[in-house]
């Protein structure tokens, strides 16, 4: 044998300890390979709008219609007054709503340009400022609404067709309601008005959650019906209670 030279069964035993050691590097190489991806993927937020939300957790948030919701409005009234400050005969009401959407006040048009149009078409006899008190002097509290809404969590949403004076009365003389919400998304700020779908989308860009985190109610079925289609968890408002049953339902404490 030479100098440097090993026994054959040597040979073979170092052989093996060497194929082992190569094995036993190679395996760790390949969790160290992994083991960043793996992590990652564990952190990942989720892309699936629709069932998962984005790293949200299970957060929800509860959107409310503000007319006969947050409080009740009765228009009926404002109508059998604007009738006896009209011509004899004048279809005020009909005219009102015609001058109304001509203007498009609730996607932010001017109110005060329905005065003089409904002055010439309809002999209207009030002043501007007696029209604006008519239109918004409409409106009761709903107080054990408010405080259900005051008992969820955050963050809350109102999602509201409505104008500046009709804003600008609410603010005044029932102050509680709009500080109960992180989002008031209306619509004659917005330019858009429900049922149009994209009213509904602006809501979900401005909490940044997924359309089934969104738990709605309206007095109106049209509403209802396309937040549903969006795949907002939705139900018509018939009263409080039954409001409190399906948001307890939907898990929005």
């Amino acid at each position: 044998m030479g100098k440097n030279s090993l026994p054959r069964s040597a040979g073979r035993e170092n052989s093996r300890l060497a194929r082992g050691v190569r094995l036993l590097n190679a395996r760790a190489a390949g969790r160290a390979k992994h083991a960043f991806p793996r992590v990652q993927e564990r952190v990942r937020p989720s892309r699936n709008r629709r069932s998962g939300g984005l790293g949200m957790g299970d957060t929800r948030v509860c959107v409310f219609d503000l007319g006969n919701v947050m409080v009740f409005h009765h228009e009926a009234r404002f109508f059998t007054q604007l009738a006896a400050a009209c011509r004899p005969g004048a279809p005020a009401e009909e005219l009102f709503y015609q001058a109304f959407d001509q203007i498009d006040v609730g996607r932010g048009g001017d109110f005060d340009a329905l005065h003089p149009r409904l002055v010439e078409r309809a002999g209207l006899r009030w002043s501007l400022a007696e029209l604006r008190l008519a239109w918004s002097d409409i409106f009761a509290a709903n107080p054990p609404m408010v405080e259900l809404v005051r008992t969820l969590p955050r963050p809350r949403a109102l999602l509201s067709n409505t104008h500046e004076p009709h804003v600008s009365w609410i603010r005044e003389r029932f102050p509680e309601i709009f500080p109960l919400f992180d989002h008031c998304v209306l619509s004659n700020e917005v330019g858009l008005a429900k049922p149009d779908p994209a009213f509904f989308q602006h809501v979900e860009r401005r909490t940044g959650l997924p359309p089934a985190r969104h738990i709605f109610t309206d007095d109106r079925e049209d509403n209802i019906a396309i937040a549903q289609s969006l795949g907002w968890q939705a139900f018509q408002f018939v009263g409080v209670e039954h409001c409190r049953r399906r948001l307890g339902e939907w898990g929005a404490w």
